[in-house]
């Protein structure tokens, strides 16, 4: 079905998102004098909740409004998968270029 495609494909994509502005807070509170190409000034950022807020909306109403808890269980179950498969992969980088990576 179509209409299951484009569920998993928002709900990815939300999710894809919200790590994305939750990555970029994280940074920017954990590593304040990290260089940056571009410095965005402090009350900018908080332009980015909003974009956050909604990002996670899409994914809950991506889930709730699904037609089976299949649908539920996968989009779930890649998540619950995706997260630790990401940090091992950026541990394991950070090792093979030889730097002290913390999760």
């Amino acid at each position: 079905h179509e209409s299951t495609i484009l569920i998993f494909d928002n709900a990815f994509s939300a999710s894809s998102d919200a790590l994305e502005f939750a990555a970029y807070g994280w940074l920017r509170w954990s590593q304040p004098s990290l260089p940056r190409p571009v410095r965005v000034p402090t009350p900018l950022t908080l332009l980015m909740l909003p974009a956050l807020a909604l990002s996670l909306l899409v994914c809950y109403l991506s889930v709730a409004t699904t037609e089976s808890w299949v649908q539920v269980d996968i989009i779930a179950s890649a998540f619950a998968l995706g997260v630790p498969l990401g940090l091992w992969s950026k541990w394991h980088a950070g090792r093979a270029a030889g730097l002290d990576v913390v999760a």
